[in-house]
């Protein structure tokens, strides 16, 4: 606790930040950020909930939803790589890049993440474009869970993945 307390000269707070490398730092700030823009979206959401039920709208289907149902495999392929998730992809890249590995095995694992992170919305677009009639009624049950829950579960990703951000970089101070 000796680096806690300010010393009339600020010399504690001085050692303090010498053993804090930018690393940590970079995990509680965007832990911060992802927790905060959880936090914001729960509000968001119960303000919502405490509307009167005249004024409570229809929920709108999200954007990424409308974009999924008209896209191709190779676009799927992109909107994996360039999603609206940055920050799980910046936690995923800073993992890759500190890990003690080659360059042969941190390009595999890189590879990796963005056809594991694809292939949820390339497995959809294959349904809808190799076997439209048969997926249409189980896409359009996702679709429509999807436009009630988009939601909560953009807010489940955030505060999760900015709790343990967060939780690690203070670990790690």
């Amino acid at each position: 606790m000796d680096h806690f307390h300010l010393g009339r000269d600020g010399a504690a707070a001085g050692r303090f930040w010498q053993h804090v490398d930018l690393e940590q730092l970079e995990e509680i700030v965007l832990g911060l950020a992802l927790l905060g823009f959880g936090a914001r979206t729960l509000l968001k959401a119960r303000k919502e909930r405490s509307e009167p039920p005249g004024e409570h709208r229809e929920k709108e289907q999200p954007g990424w939803l409308r974009a999924v149902a008209e896209i191709s495999v190779f676009g799927a392929l992109l909107l994996g790589i360039y999603s609206a998730t940055y920050p799980v992809v910046v936690a995923a890249a800073g993992e890759i890049l500190r890990a003690d590995l080659s360059d042969a095995d941190q390009a595999t694992l890189a590879v990796l993440f963005v056809v594991i992170g694809s292939s949820t919305v390339i497995a959809v677009a294959a349904l809808g474009t190799f076997v439209p009639s048969r997926s249409a009624p189980f896409l359009a049950r996702i679709r429509a869970w999807f436009t009630v829950h988009n939601g909560e579960v953009i807010t489940a990703i955030l505060l999760l993945f900015g709790l343990a951000l967060t939780a690690r970089g203070i670990q790690s101070l």
